[in-house]
């Protein structure tokens, strides 16, 4: 007769992506049985208190004996699988080609990837304990539901993911809903999904993707000036490795990581539009970076246009009358963006920027967002649960006396109050967004080239100086303000030894250029201030670059 005894398992459902602790009945064989989930699993060859197996649809599963391991294995784990995939990525740095930079050894290289990662659990931290609810948490939790979407309802994940279909579970997944362009919530939601096929629901695991994405980003980024400065790729490598915004926020699961990345590879690919030769490894990995850059954050590829196109006409001209052919591309590219108002309205590039500027200045004030055909509705955030009734899993109706901000959903920056409500209407949840703690004031913009001349000067000083340094209340706004002023001293020296007769004007026409049109932008649009830290970082390296290369080192020694 078999003899049974009752134990206590762990079990880490890869499907679930969680560990959870199971009672089974255990014959003395080593093969049992036990039912998970509806589904009938055989498990077998117990070795030292473990278990491996495959069940029938191929999820791996560890099981551990003894209650009393529970927690410490699965932080154990977590801390293992970390390590094993920073380990990867070290050797990778060691062995692979790309990284061998003129000037250092593959141990700096390494060491910046290593810093980066810290950086990238600061960043978590700074999500998970100080501003609880950041973008970060929410890519990876959106991550994790499409991934049991696709392996439990693919075809709700297909319909989800290209057909637009509303799904209640998603989080980020709809923040860009008024957007005539693509979702970039999408993009890092689909691309957490991926990560979890290797990390197995770790989230230091996607920090450890994400940073050496950035790494990669940032190595090509010095590699393609690297030729401009010889003799100050010191200089050069503080500017793009070691600028603390830059370090850090690209190093968490944040779409500045991913723009790293793309950006970085586009320009090491076509050399600015400079001339370079072509082979089909770099035709490849410029398709792929620019279809990155498309999807994840269109407007910084806009900036960059007209400093391309000028370098373009400079590759068949020469490096005469630079400002009479750079401002001819922009009254060009100009001409053509507003071309493309007859095709189709919703792609005026003033509008746009109207409408991403009346999107930010709204959810700088938090809220939960909910739309129909009609219209679009934002509750108060901390008045949520009061004012929303739901109805079903994706059908919500705001509760009669409530107080609420609407406007139509083809016009954000006109909206009206509504006191006391008597709205009978149905809508479902487009986002909910968090109230920024540090917000600048901006007015709503027009669609107009006066109203936004007139905006300018106060941009570009927010993008410049803000956070100021009094108004910092704490450190995480404190080291981006110290680090502004240093900018700014930084520039004032460049201007002060500069060399009249500096070399490579193309280029620093290139990085001039886009530091300036994506500094008004970002400037323009953006009333958080912990939004505008991150989203000018990718302009930072450049801005520096172009002070190294139009400074006297002579006079500056």
């Amino acid at each position: 007769m078999t003899s049974i005894s009752k134990e206590i398992i762990v079990v880490f459902d890869v499907k679930n992506m969680h560990f959870r602790r199971l009672n089974l009945l255990l014959t003395s064989k080593s093969v049992f049985v036990q039912k998970l989930n509806g589904i009938r699993f055989v498990l077998g060859f117990r070795f030292n208190y473990s278990i491996y197996e495959f069940d029938r649809q191929f999820h791996f599963k560890l099981i551990l004996f003894r209650r009393n391991f529970f927690y410490t294995f699965a932080a154990l784990m977590q801390i293992l699988l970390t390590l094993f995939y920073t380990l990867i990525f070290v050797l990778s740095i060691y062995k692979l080609k790309f990284f061998a930079i003129p000037g250092f050894s593959r141990n700096a290289v390494a060491a910046v990837f290593i810093l980066k990662i810290f950086a990238g659990i600061a960043v978590w931290w700074v999500y998970t304990y100080y501003y609880p609810g950041g973008d970060m948490q929410n890519y990876f939790d959106d991550g994790k539901k499409l991934f049991h979407l696709l392996l439990d309802k693919p075809k709700l994940f297909y319909n989800v993911v290209f057909n637009n279909a509303h799904y209640s579970g998603l989080k980020i997944w709809n923040a860009n809903f008024d957007s005539a362009l693509y979702n970039d919530a999408h993009t890092m939601s689909l691309l957490n999904m991926l990560f979890l096929f290797f990390s197995f629901g770790c989230l230091q695991v996607h920090i450890v993707f994400m940073c050496f994405l950035s790494m990669i980003g940032l190595t090509a980024l010095y590699k393609t000036f690297e030729k401009y400065v010889p003799l100050q790729r010191n200089k050069l490598f503080i500017a793009v490795f070691l600028v603390p915004s830059v370090l850090f926020w690209s190093s968490g699961i944040l779409k500045e990581g991913l723009l790293i990345f793309g950006l970085g590879i586009f320009l090491y690919s076509s050399n600015c539009g400079l001339p370079t030769s072509y082979n089909r490894r770099k035709i490849t990995a410029l398709l792929l970076s620019l279809f990155i850059l498309l999807v994840i954050k269109f407007y910084v590829l806009i900036a960059l246009l007209p400093g391309l196109c000028l370098n373009l006409i400079v590759r068949y001209t020469s490096e005469k009358l630079l400002f009479i052919k750079y401002f001819s591309v922009v009254i060009i590219i100009g001409i053509g963006a507003f071309a493309l108002t007859y095709i189709n309205k919703d792609y005026n590039p003033l509008v746009l920027i109207k409408d991403k500027q009346a999107k930010a200045i709204l959810e700088a004030r938090g809220g939960v967002y909910l739309s129909n055909k009609e219209k679009v509705v934002c509750i108060n955030y901390i008045d949520k649960e009061e004012q929303l009734k739901q109805i079903n899993d994706s059908t919500y109706k705001i509760v009669k006396g409530s107080n609420y901000i609407f406007w139509k959903a083809d016009d954000m920056s006109t909206y009206d109050s509504i006191i006391k409500s008597q709205d009978t209407s149905s809508y479902q949840i487009a986002y909910t967004v968090v109230p920024a703690q540090s917000i600048i004031k901006l007015n709503f913009i027009k669609p107009d080239f006066s109203n936004i001349l007139a905006v300018l000067p106060q941009a570009l000083f927010n993008v410049f100086l803000q956070p100021m340094i009094w108004d910092a209340d704490d450190i995480i706004q404190l080291i981006p303000a110290v680090e502004n002023i240093i900018i700014v001293i930084l520039i004032i020296l460049s201007l002060v030894f500069i060399n009249k007769k500096f070399e490579n004007k193309t280029i620093v026409f290139f990085c001039l250029s886009f530091v300036l049109i994506l500094f008004v932008l970002v400037g323009i649009t953006t009333p958080a201030v912990g939004a505008l830290i991150r989203y000018k970082i990718p302009a930072l390296p450049f801005l520096l670059i172009s002070l190294i290369l139009i400074t006297s080192k002579s006079k500056a020694n």
